[in-house]
């Protein structure tokens, strides 16, 4: 072979290698190109908040002798308790059973631990008994009363007239009434107690989906993990000596599907927060109609 042509095929050699080359590294200056241009949106928080209500007036105490032969009656309650809501032109109460038992635990309660508030010497309020009663409410109230009263009648219009207490029984968020009444010594005095539970059932307001709550934060929770390999793989392809070839080609892809996966589940976790949050909302409007 003449010197003519071993130098043809080493030009020839030396081009190609420099072609290959700068193929290699242009393949690779888009794969890393694309690295720099992935963006991975931040996650907004759920602000909106499931409210409950309970409402409670100072307990009503009549300063009355015992009247011979006075008696309450539950049906007597619930009754002009309603005329009281007709003649404001309020939808009646139902009578709930549930209601009716969670009252009829706080009489008892108040009659064997002597006290007559809201909250009984345990911390154990109104929507304890409803909760034992097994009753789920959106909102609840409660009237307590305690004297001789001349009938149901006078029972009603005494809690009719404090201010506190007519506000629950005109209460129109209101739907349904529990009433206990009884008679018992009370400070070493013959008296009745008296109660009524008010309540709006949860049933009346469908509460946001706790699977969807869930299914939030196990979506958040892989973000976190996704996030921290991603940002290891980062790493590791910055502190790469070589920036080029099969092995950096192949970090470079393992760091894209990583936030492709990222991206995949940041887009179904906004859809499911924006679902869950228009069912806050509109749970939050209902309760407050």
């Amino acid at each position: 072979m003449t010197n003519f042509l071993k130098k043809l095929f080493f030009i020839i050699f030396i081009a190609v290698s420099i072609g290959v080359f700068l193929f290699i590294l242009k393949n690779t200056d888009d794969v890393a190109k694309n690295v720099n241009e992935k963006v991975i949106p931040e996650i907004k928080n759920i602000t909106t908040n499931v409210e409950e209500r309970i409402k409670s007036a100072p307990p009503l105490r009549a300063i009355k002798e015992a009247i011979s032969k006075t008696e309450l009656t539950i049906n007597g309650v619930i009754q002009f308790t309603n005329d009281a809501r007709t003649n404001d032109r309020k939808k009646i109460l139902e009578e709930n059973q549930l209601l009716d038992l969670a009252a009829q635990s706080k009489v008892n309660d108040m009659f064997e631990k002597q006290y007559f508030e809201h909250v009984g010497p345990d911390g154990r309020d109104v929507s304890d008994w409803t909760h034992d009663a097994g009753y789920e409410y959106i909102s609840i109230g409660e009237n307590l009363a305690l004297g001789n009263f001349e009938g149901d009648k006078d029972l009603v219009d005494a809690w009719l007239a404090s201010p506190g207490h007519r506000e629950n029984i005109l209460n129109s968020g209101f739907t349904e009434i529990g009433v206990a009444v009884k008679e018992g010594f009370y400070e070493s005095k013959k008296t009745w107690l008296a109660v009524q539970v008010f309540g709006r059932p949860a049933s009346d307001c469908a509460k946001p989906s706790d699977d969807k709550k869930e299914q939030i934060e196990s979506n958040e929770k892989k973000l976190d993990n996704i996030q921290i390999q991603i940002n290891s793989k980062r790493q590791e392809i910055e502190n790469s000596s070589r920036k080029w070839g099969a092995s950096y080609n192949e970090l470079v892809k393992e760091y894209n599907n990583l936030v492709n996966e990222y991206n995949s589940i940041l887009d179904d976790l906004r859809i499911l927060i924006d679902t869950y949050n228009t069912e806050v909302n509109t749970f939050n409007t209902c309760i407050k109609s």
